[in-house]
């Protein structure tokens, strides 16, 4: 069920991963620019990577260890933004798009990197690709300044998933 995106005052990024400190290094100075300016306005939830909640500047944060996957759905809907960056390398070439189907399902908007997910979102429509750190930037200030915009195309990403990529349609 949809839980998110109830509070435009106050949007939750979130952000879950096992070893992934060298996918987010270079885009953590981008990402504190961010929450710096935004404050109260953005709280950032932080799933098993220690070190990238270490490196948050911004005291509206909160971190859960490594759990359930329930929790983990529990947590992500929870959330109105989710943060997936992606090095291009051929281990994460690899990788499938999971991330970005269990967060549209739950009506979370994506910011993905086009490594694995570039060919599922629409970019400006489903959610949105960064292709480098400022673009991040940008994009995260314009969720903040129209979230009702930001929710729309969440939207538009939950309907791309429940129309073509439910495992019925699969089997």
């Amino acid at each position: 069920p949809v839980r998110n995106f109830a509070n435009h005052d106050q949007l939750t990024l979130f952000f879950g991963s096992l070893n992934a400190n060298r996918e987010w290094r270079e885009i953590m100075p981008a990402l504190n620019t961010v929450v710096k300016e935004a404050g109260p306005r953005l709280f950032v939830r932080v799933l098993a990577d220690e070190g990238f909640f270490q490196q948050l500047s911004t005291p509206y944060k909160h971190f859960t260890p490594l759990c359930k996957y329930k929790t983990y759905l529990d947590l992500l809907s929870q959330s109105d933004i989710a943060l997936m960056p992606l090095r291009d390398t051929p281990f994460n070439r690899c990788k499938s798009d999971l991330k970005f189907i269990e967060a549209s399902a739950a009506r979370v908007l994506s910011i993905v990197s086009p490594v694995v997910y570039g060919a599922s979102i629409d970019h400006g429509r489903t959610g949105f690709i960064f292709r480098t750190p400022e673009d991040i930037t940008v994009q995260l200030r314009a969720i903040l300044a129209n979230p009702e915009a930001a929710c729309s195309m969440a939207d538009a990403a939950r309907s791309h998933v429940l129309a073509t990529r439910m495992l019925s349609s699969q089997i």
